[in-house]
């Protein structure tokens, strides 16, 4: 019969798992897109380098949306035996609720060993690698995209102005060009009645060919002539090279000397916080050594820098998010347990993970400014929410809920005890 019960249970939990993780990679990705695609959009970036950009990025809300999906699964798994009347049935046979969640545990355990390697080894590659990506998007110029009536300034030193432009040709009319090559107070104005334009090397250098054009520009005085002269130039054809090299997007070499504390992997951290910590001790022994004689020694060195404080949080980070799974199932084993929570799951899991995710944001940010230690600032969520979850174990084994609260009992025994004749 347990055996048949663990499996009408671990059968209620992929269903929702996989839907509502779904449903949060969605909801993730769209807030992505709408954040970060105007900074992409109009550069000419590569189709498949936007793809991979959203590959890297998908890292970050995988560890955001798979404890989520754990939390709402426990919720809907139990939730739906309880109103189906099945905890009730299993309840009056003797069995334990240990033995009915046990496979549930297992389970939990398993993605959260899954989340510790993500977390570890996965999540850091992929910052490192989406931060190098953006870092290349960013650098790189908007490409040249000539819209008639409106002025481009994307080439340096150059002021481009077409009144019209044919879709699908080269072919550029009315065309204005104000040449800064010389300096703002000797700018050259060109005009052209119509012209073409190629690229070449992949788009890093653009060659204008104008036709039946007029060039004006003012001279600069030379040895013959000391006045400033203006000159007009009619021409049938002529020709402007334009350098778009910055405009072609280049990978940069990816380098694990520009990895921050974020993109580190967990040995990386601690090794980085081993050299902090000797380069503090070290800076302090000079220092003493230094101010011997003039002031008092410090024989109680206490003072822990922000940087190592920040280092330190930061180390304990990948791990303490790890165990986000197995608490969060925990939590909604119990609370799953009531009929009421079936048709309230998002809400509620919703108001858990904040409470859990809030506390983990907070506790590093005041650990790294020195009111905790690291270790304790990162574990104090998973803390508080293994104390919820166990004690609402011990409420529903001890079956609490159907006995009178402590205070009462007490209460009654006093009241009934008779004093001796």
């Amino acid at each position: 019969m347990l055996r048949r019960l663990h499996w009408i249970v671990l059968r209620r939990l992929p269903g929702p798992f996989f839907g509502w993780l779904g449903t949060l990679m969605f909801l993730l990705l769209m807030q992505f897109l709408i954040r970060w695609l105007p900074e992409i959009a109009g550069k000419g970036i590569p189709i498949p380098v936007i793809i991979e950009l959203i590959a890297y990025n998908l890292a970050y809300m995988v560890v955001l949306a798979v404890p989520m999906s754990v939390l709402l699964a426990a919720l809907m798994a139990f939730g739906g035996l309880a109103e189906s009347e099945y905890y009730t049935v299993i309840k009056s046979t003797g069995i334990s609720f240990g033995q009915i969640v046990w496979p549930s545990l297992v389970v939990a355990t398993v993605i959260m060993g899954g989340m510790l390697y993500f977390n570890n080894v996965m999540l850091p590659e992929a910052n490192h690698r989406a931060r190098q990506l953006w870092s290349d998007i960013r650098g790189k110029r908007p490409g040249f995209e000539l819209q008639p009536g409106v002025f481009y300034d994307g080439v340096e030193d150059y002021s481009i102005l077409v009144q019209d432009r044919p879709s699908g040709t080269n072919t550029l009319i009315g065309i204005t060009i104000y040449d800064y090559t010389q300096g703002r107070s000797r700018q050259a104005v060109i005009k052209a009645e119509r012209g073409t334009i190629e690229s070449h090397a992949g788009g890093a250098r653009l060659t204008l060919s104008l036709q039946d054009g007029v060039m004006h520009r003012p001279l600069p005085p030379d040895a013959n002539n000391q006045d400033e002269r203006y000159e007009r130039l009619a021409f049938d054809r002529h020709r402007i090279q334009f350098d778009m090299s910055d405009a072609v997007f280049r990978r940069s070499e990816s380098g694990e000397s520009s990895r921050s504390t974020r993109t580190m992997r967990t040995p990386q951290l601690l090794t980085t916080l081993d050299s902090l910590k000797t380069d503090r001790q070290s800076r302090y022994r000079t220092l003493h050594e230094e101010v011997r004689g003039t002031l008092l020694p410090d024989t109680s060195d206490t003072t822990t820098s922000s940087t190592t404080r920040s280092d330190t949080a930061v180390a304990s980070a990948p791990v303490s998010p790890t165990h986000e799974s197995a608490y969060l199932a925990l939590a909604g084993l119990e609370a799953g347990r009531h009929r009421s929570v079936t048709s309230t799951a998002a809400q509620l899991a919703l108001g858990i993970f904040m409470f859990y995710w809030i506390t983990l944001v907070q506790g590093e940010k005041l650990s790294e400014r020195g009111f905790f230690p690291p270790w304790f600032g990162m574990w104090i969520a998973n803390l508080l929410m293994s104390g919820a979850g166990l004690w609402l174990i011990l409420y529903v084994v001890l079956d609490l809920g159907a006995t009178p609260p402590l205070r009462r009992r007490l209460w009654d025994w006093l009241t009934s005890t008779e004093p001796d004749a």
